[in-house]
């Protein structure tokens, strides 16, 4: 306001009034409109739930993946299981080999075909070489996680120990060595799941290179293998078991397709299922009798020499067709898991240590700021490296090498396919959280026997 008094007055005119000024025009720019309330809307908190509620959700779903695996493997055994036994008593061969028409029967190229369009032998080099590179990506960032989580465990188990020393009973702080037990025991698992599927990566090449005499025949055309195919004799005796056995053996291929159904819709509804719409014990009634209509076939058939020597040409195709479909699934089965190593277990684990060494770095401060200290007035180191650190990662750099024959560098393989979880330590006044990483371990990439064949 304008001052007569002050010395510094620059104002040639005396500042009115305010009261005496004329106020300006007042004009209303926008009308309210009337609120109404919406029939249908979103609500913005439907989605939340309660912790606990979160909590228990998981587990749920956790225990229904388990069930639905579980069923899987009891169905994946039950058809090896069936396999193996129709191998062994020659089927299809047998009965495949005495079919009249000329050059190879329709059914055994329907399945060498099916592999030559989806790449053939070829694709199995492919993948087992993408593999291999994988493996060698994964290995190094592992090995680099594997150090970086180890330090800052140890760091801060260190500096717990430390305070400890200083300050006496007054820490009361929960102890580091139990906290980090669990993560521990991950960063174990992540060595010994590498260890295995570095193991299985070889022995899946060392299967390819085993069946590679075998697989060439599945690379020719069908009027090669219909002049290698031996002839079948002059006499052809008329069998009466042939249809029945015929029957019985597309039974069985109906009951494993429905199998293979229930099993994809027990895995989505686990809670609503039953295991015995697998038709398991219908499976092993059909082998019995598949064995017993088998028995009167061969009685009745002859040992024909031609026709044996039909049969066994036969029988080695479908041989070499299921021991190829089984290794490319045991391949594709370890590309899902490489994809999934690094995201959904690795990093979670890293991710995870951070948050925890982190709220135990402000656990830390809070308590000594209680107690009127710092780690900077105890004389403690609280960013210093651990030289023991650099032997965090040794367990993992002394893995078997692995080096495929197609490349010329060598790969320390190290790969994971299985599921395992992680569930973080639980501190006084840490909230513990539950983190689904992988369920038990039991890929096929990491349990490929398909020698068994």
């Amino acid at each position: 306001m304008y001052d007569t008094r002050s010395k510094c007055n620059y104002h040639i005119q005396v500042i009115p009034d305010t009261k005496t000024l004329t106020p300006p025009e007042q004009t209303q720019n926008v009308k309210p409109n009337p609120f109404v309330l919406p029939t249908s809307w979103t609500d913005p908190f439907k989605n939340l739930v309660s912790k606990e509620a979160q909590k228990k959700a998981d587990e749920m779903r956790e225990h229904l993946r388990a069930e639905a695996k579980r069923v899987a493997d009891a169905a994946n055994e039950q058809t090896d299981s069936a396999k193996a036994v129709l191998a062994s008593l020659g089927l299809p061969a047998s009965l495949e080999s005495i079919q009249v028409e000329s050059g190879l029967p329709d059914s055994v190229w329907n399945r060498i075909a099916e592999i030559q369009n989806n790449g053939g032998v070829q694709e199995l080099k492919v993948i087992i070489i993408f593999i291999s590179y994988m493996l060698f990506f994964h290995k190094n960032k592992t090995i680099l996680i594997h150090s970086e989580t180890s330090e800052k465990l140890e760091r801060e188990e260190r500096i717990f120990n430390e305070i400890k020393q200083k300050i006496g009973p007054n820490w009361g702080v929960a102890p580091s060595s139990l906290l980090n037990t669990k993560y521990r025991e991950d960063l174990k698992k992540i060595t010994e799941f590498l260890t295995d599927a570095a193991n299985s990566n070889s022995k899946l090449e060392k299967q390819i290179e085993e069946g590679t005499e075998s697989f060439r025949d599945l690379e020719k055309t069908r009027e090669v293998l219909s002049k290698e195919l031996p002839k079948p004799s002059d006499e052809q005796k008329e069998n009466v078991s042939v249809d029945k056995l015929k029957g019985l053996l597309d039974e069985l291929s109906a009951c494993i397709a429905q199998r293979d159904e229930f099993k994809q819709e027990y895995a989505n509804q686990a809670e609503n299922m039953d295991a015995s719409n697998l038709h398991i014990q219908d499976s092993r009634k059909l082998l019995g009798a598949i064995t017993k209509a088998n028995e009167e076939f061969v009685k009745s058939k002859g040992s024909d020499p031609s026709q044996i020597n039909r049969e066994n040409f036969i029988h080695g195709l479908n041989q070499s067709c299921e021991k190829y479909n089984k290794i490319k699934s045991a391949l594709k089965d370890g590309l899902k898991f490489y994809s999934d190593l690094m995201q959904d277990y690795i990093t979670v684990l890293q991710t995870t240590v951070n948050d925890y060494v982190l709220a135990r770095e402000s656990e830390r401060d809070i308590n000594l700021a209680e107690l009127n200290t710092n780690v900077a007035k105890l004389g403690i180191d609280a960013y210093g490296n651990l030289a023991s650190s650099n032997s965090s990662s040794s367990e993992l750099q002394s893995q078997p090498k692995y080096q495929p024959q197609s490349q010329p560098q060598s790969q320390s393989q190290q790969s994971q396919s299985s599921q395992s979880q992680l569930s973080q330590p639980q501190s006084s006044q840490l909230q513990s959280t539950s983190i689904t990483i992988f369920s038990q371990p039991k890929c096929a990439f990491l349990q490929c026997d398909c020698t068994t064949i």
